[in-house]
């Protein structure tokens, strides 16, 4: 089945998220293998459309935010970063043009500065009687960026799992803290 809101990968979550008629939480993520800002605008406000289109204002909706992955995660004994400075400090001297340029990771900052402007005016344009909900910002970054342990490459990954991956999570790890802050 040919779903048009996708670039390369797409869920057709519209189907689940309406086969249940109760209040509903939503949390929603886009644009970590979209590296063009423009394409990221795009999908972002699709996906605003989408949310309005299906009238469904008592529900809960999250757009979570999106965390660059960690250069050199696989490193053993990584520590938490003790603070954003230290975060950053690292990303400059580890940063690699090439992977750079392959995963667009710097960009992450900015999809999410977008994705907040837009739901800022928008929330703030909401009037009482609206027939649309609120959707409210799920900001994952300031805590994530500061743990480069924990990745699906690090030194504890599954035997199964033998790629390095410094963007996506192992569980249990940082990804569990994402729930605290909803």
């Amino acid at each position: 089945k040919d779903i048009s809101n996708c670039e390369s990968f797409c869920y057709p979550w519209t189907e689940a998220y309406l086969s249940d008629p109760g209040r509903t939480v939503v949390i929603a993520n886009a644009g970590a293998h979209i590296h063009k800002e423009e394409k990221f605008r795009e999908a972002f406000d699709r996906f605003v459309e989408t949310i309005d289109r299906l009238n469904r204002p008592n529900d809960i909706v999250l757009f979570r935010t999106l965390a660059p992955g960690h250069w050199s995660c696989d490193r053993p004994g990584l520590l938490p970063y003790k603070n954003f400075n230290e975060y950053l400090d690292e990303t400059k001297r580890l940063a690699n043009e090439r992977k750079e340029a392959l995963y667009s990771w710097s960009l992450f900052a900015k999809y999410n500065d977008y994705a907040s402007r837009v739901l800022d005016i928008r929330n703030n344009n909401l009037s009482a009687n609206t027939q649309y909900g609120r959707i409210e910002i799920l900001d994952i970054f300031p805590i994530t960026v500061l743990r480069p342990d924990g990745h699906a490459s690090d030194e504890f990954r599954p035997d199964h799992y033998p790629t390095t991956d410094c963007l996506h999570y192992s569980l249990p790890g940082p990804v569990d803290w994402w729930s605290h802050l909803a």
